[in-house]
Order: structure tokens, then C-alpha cells, then sequence
């Protein structure tokens, strides 16, 4: 009786070495999460350089990718005066780039127009700047 009582818990346990282990070793289950992969195009990568002191960056938000986020370090002595309009030249607002100073300008609600960013230098000198514009699906994908 005691041989049989011993021989069960030996059995018992050795169940659970094998058991418990093999527990541990499988993969949790996969979750499905439709947000994980994000969409960022770089609409314009460029420098700002002109020797006339102006330039145009044309970029084209869409009902898909209607949010974008502007950059502009600007590297020279004098201001930079920047004005963006959609394509049909309606205004959509109007800003100054300090020297030795980067801006950002976001939108807050979705465009759907092609775009246009003017850049000229505040005394008509050479530009002396870069331009970086990205657009996204989500305006939170640009913070």
C-alpha cells in the first residue's frame, strides 16, 4: 500500500515537471492591433538657397494624409517671411522664422488641398535654410 501511495506522488509529480514547464514555453496569443503601423510621408526635404531670397515648397495633403507638420531651421542673419496658401492661392496663414531659430507650423484640422509653403528673406538677401514637410493620417502621428 505505502509502495502504491509512493509510487502515485511520483507519478504525480513528475506529471507536473513536465507539464508546468511546457506551460511556460508557449507563445501568448497574438493581439490584433489595427493602429500599429502609422503612415509619415516626407512630402519636401529640401534646402533653402535661393540667391533672389525666395522660394516655393508645393506639397499635397490628401483626404487619406491630410495632416502635415512644417520644419524650417533657419540658418541666416535676417528674418524669414513664410506664407502658406492651397493651390487656388486661398490663405492659410502667415508666419515669421526668427534667425538662428526652427519653426514648426502644424495643421489642426485635416487639409485636402495641394499645398503651398512661400519662404522669402525679410530684406531680399539669399536664403540661407532648409524646409522639411511631412504628412500623415493622424495629426498625432506628427507630435
Amino acid at each position: 500500500m505505502k509502495k502504491k501511495f509512493m509510487l502515485s506522488c511520483l507519478i504525480a509529480v513528475m506529471s507536473l515537471a513536465v507539464a508546468v514547464p511546457m506551460g511556460f514555453t508557449q507563445e501568448a496569443p497574438a493581439t490584433v492591433n489595427t493602429n500599429a503601423v502609422t503612415q509619415i510621408s516626407i512630402a519636401v526635404d529640401k534646402d533653402l538657397t535661393a540667391n533672389n531670397g525666395s522660394d516655393i515648397a508645393e506639397f499635397h495633403p490628401n483626404s487619406a494624409m491630410g495632416y502635415y507638420k512644417i520644419w524650417v531651421p533657419n540658418y541666416s542673419t535676417v528674418r524669414l517671411n513664410a506664407l502658406l496658401t492651397d493651390m487656388n492661392s486661398v490663405y492659410q496663414g502667415e508666419y515669421v522664422i526668427q534667425p538662428g531659430t526652427s519653426s514648426f507650423f502644424r495643421n489642426s484640422s485635416k487639409a485636402t488641398a495641394e499645398s503651398r509653403f512661400s519662404v522669402t528673406s525679410g530684406d531680399g538677401s539669399k536664403l540661407n535654410g532648409h524646409i522639411n514637410i511631412k504628412i500623415a493620417v493622424t495629426a498625432s502621428e506628427l507630435q
